[in-house]
């Protein structure tokens, strides 16, 4: 009797579909697809033009100056958030 290939045993010249090869993060408690980059990278493709935010990365506050170096990957959990002033 033989086994069925095995589906995780796919060669490396096989191309992948572009669901498996984005990962899956979760920004605000909502999975997304997201290919990997930076803050910076992520806030550009959610269109998040305001300067006034707050990002925490993994339960950790990101600082504004360290958006463009801080790095994302599957599986990381973001929190972004609007300042709104007032009173």
């Amino acid at each position: 009797m033989s086994l069925p290939p095995d589906p995780s045993n796919q060669s490396e010249n096989q191309p992948k579909t572009t669901q498996s090869s984005l990962g899956s993060i979760v920004v605000n408690g909502d999975p997304m697809p997201f290919a990997g980059g930076t803050v910076s990278e992520l806030l550009k493709a959610l269109d998040i033009k305001t300067r006034a935010i707050a990002v925490e990365l993994n339960h950790e506050v990101v600082p504004a100056d360290q958006h463009d170096t801080t790095k994302i990957s599957p599986g990381d959990r973001l929190e972004v958030v609007t300042l709104v002033g007032g009173g």
